[in-house]
């Protein structure tokens, strides 16, 4: 089988950018994984025309195509209406499927609507794959010259049934060969623009390995690639490659691969047996929730607080209403105050606080939308950082619980001045 895919998503929400097309990243992923790259990613509407049009460009393009989205029970969900029409066929009924959606209703006790009924058509010459997590069976088929895989668009039913059913059959017809040796580099503390400074001799077009710099939310993510696909001195090459960036970028590298900056500093913080407490304002718990979040927090996390009233700051957290008068409630001197009650209350060696103006409004000339400062006490020292971020509210707020989560780990590794 000619190693090639093609993904297509299905949604007038994705289209007008409403939601966020996660499910092509994810089967994008898994497939290279697995030696299949995808060669077309695109995007269509709920017009049976559109899809049709779409699936016949993929299916010409690649040896398999993975489609999602479009197979709910409302009359907008044209998916399979779409694969009949690029194959010629009729839809036909199919009555396992059928039976397989009126179990799934008795199960939770509910009455089946007759719209579910759709959910069971499929071009004549497919095949339904079973949806063990909701009402809408997957299809697969032939057309023209590849196969054609349709899922679910719930992020959750999707995941299943490409384990279930797509990556067994990539893996019957094409082997598991290792993917192509990659090394990703997640770092945060400073701007993308001088990072790509610190490694630009090794993103020269054409080298191999190849050298890629994204960002998101402050996070700076270094990927490297062999173009040798997976022979040992790739393997090799990517890994000297991967470990010169961590070199260059110094403490401001915190993880490899797949560890998110939280779970980086939950691992390093049950290494050194360390407890922390939170203080929030501007964050409003985000902090505390992409903690809270990693598997064995609890052995870490002692307790967030979410002050954002002066009067909760000074109520539960014992910071001087003098304080916060004199300074006001966006300052360095509260900002470490928060920090060092929290630690104080519940005891913890380790203590971070955010507190700044989020936006939209609330700004002054002084005192700008985006800016936050932030306080850490560690044990009995104490460091505070003023930050100005830019963004929406719901940036700014995401870029301060990564600032957040770095100050940590950088006092915790003796990396703050």
């Amino acid at each position: 089988m000619e190693r090639t895919a093609a993904i297509l998503s299905v949604g007038e929400e994705i289209l007008a950018g409403d939601v966020a097309d996660t499910n092509a990243r994810e089967v994008a992923e898994a497939l290279r994984q697995r030696g299949l790259a995808p060669r077309l990613l695109c995007c269509a509407g709920d017009r049976v025309e559109d899809i049709a049009a779409a699936l016949d460009l993929a299916t010409r393009s690649a040896a398999l195509v993975v489609v999602t989205g479009g197979l709910g029970p409302t009359r907008d969900d044209v998916t399979r209406a779409g694969l009949a029409r690029a194959a010629g066929e009729d839809l036909v009924e199919d009555s396992t499927a059928l039976d397989g959606i009126i179990a799934f209703f008795q199960r939770l006790g509910r009455p089946m609507a007759e719209s579910n009924r759709l959910q069971a058509l499929r071009p004549q010459s497919a095949r339904a794959l079973p949806n063990a997590l909701g009402t809408a069976p997957g299809l697969a088929m032939e057309l023209h010259s590849a196969t054609v895989f349709v899922l679910p668009g719930v992020p959750a039913e999707m995941r299943v049934m490409l384990e279930q059913a797509v990556l067994p059959w990539v893996e019957e017809r094409c082997g598991a060969p290792a993917p192509a040796a990659r090394v990703k580099v997640h770092a945060h503390g400073l701007p993308e623009s001088e990072a790509g400074e610190r490694i630009a001799d090794l993103m020269e077009r054409g080298a191999d390995p190849q050298v890629g710099v994204t960002v998101a939310a402050g996070i700076i993510t270094v990927t490297v690639t062999s173009r040798s696909g997976a022979a040992p001195a790739g393997r090799a090459e990517v890994e000297r490659v991967a470990a010169e960036v961590e070199r260059r970028l110094g403490a401001c590298a915190f993880a490899r691969d797949g560890e998110t900056l939280e779970e980086a500093v939950v691992r390093l913080l049950l290494e050194r047996d360390l407890k922390i407490a939170l203080a929030e304002s501007c964050t409003g718990g985000l902090v505390a929730r992409l903690v809270a979040r990693v598997p064995g927090a609890s052995g870490t996390l002692l307790e967030g607080t979410v002050a954002y009233a002066n009067e909760a700051k000074t109520r539960r957290l014992g910071v001087d209403a003098a304080l916060i008068e004199r300074h006001g409630a966006v300052s360095t001197e509260v900002a470490l105050a928060l920090a060092r009650g929290a630690a104080v209350q519940a005891g913890a060696q380790v203590a971070v606080s955010t507190t700044g103006i989020a936006g939209p409004g609330g700004g002054s000339a002084e005192k700008p939308v985006g800016l936050v400062y932030f306080g850490l006490w560690l044990a009995g020292r104490e460091w505070a950082r003023r930050v100005l971020f830019t963004g929406d509210r719901e940036t700014i707020q995401l870029r301060a619980a990564h600032y957040a989560l770095d100050l940590v780990r950088r006092g915790v590794l003796g990396a703050l001045a």
